[in-house]
């Protein structure tokens, strides 16, 4: 199967899923990750708001601004890129929808900023991955970019967000497709790879 093709399946396997079975994903994950060693030790959390099958990170994120932790989410700035910056609650006027219908932090809202002294911890979206680190998005390539970018510019864990029915023993990947170190899959946290 060619990447098209796995993304149909993964794709079909999210639709799948009810809205009561993904609200218990959500809820099971960010649980999982508010007891993680990752989340205890990372004042800085690199989020992302989810839409369309996604894990919701919602709870999480409320729970880590609660605990005084610095939390950003991407806003997608131009052709290609995107950046994180920083949210400080979920409300209506915190964000607003881009073209896509995707809720994003306004553009005034304060960009991050990597910094050697403060680790991050890195939450990765997908439609699927392999418990190597392997991930397949969504197409855009917007976290490989910035997977490459945040490279050696601080000290971070890149973690995936994913579910036992989007885990795949091999994904079709080229040469600048980006690895995560960690999957929370439900009640695990498995390592991938040694730490970035």
């Amino acid at each position: 199967m060619n990447k098209q093709d796995y993304r149909q399946e993964l794709q079909k396997r999210i639709r799948a899923l009810s809205d009561r079975e993904l609200g218990a994903l959500s809820s099971d994950i960010s649980e999982t990750i508010l007891l993680s060693k990752e989340w205890k030790n990372a004042p800085c959390l690199l989020a992302y708001l989810s839409f369309s099958g996604d894990i919701s990170l919602d709870d999480l994120i409320r729970k880590s601004l609660s605990a005084g932790k610095d939390v950003y989410v991407p806003r997608i700035d131009g052709r290609g890129t995107m950046t994180f910056r920083k949210i400080t609650d979920l409300s209506p006027a915190s964000l607003e929808l881009n073209r896509w219908n995707i809720r994003e932090p306004l553009s005034s809202a304060e960009p991050f900023v990597p910094e050697q002294e403060r680790e991050v911890l890195l939450l990765v979206p997908g439609l699927g991955f392999t418990i190597e680190g392997k991930r397949m998005g969504r197409g855009g390539g917007y976290y490989d970019r910035f997977l490459e970018w945040i490279e050696g510019k601080c000290p971070f864990v890149s973690m995936g967000i994913a579910w036992k029915g989007n885990l795949l023993p091999e994904l079709p990947a080229e040469p600048h497709d980006r690895p995560v170190s960690r999957i929370c899959c439900e009640r695990e946290i498995l390592k991938c790879q040694p730490l970035n």
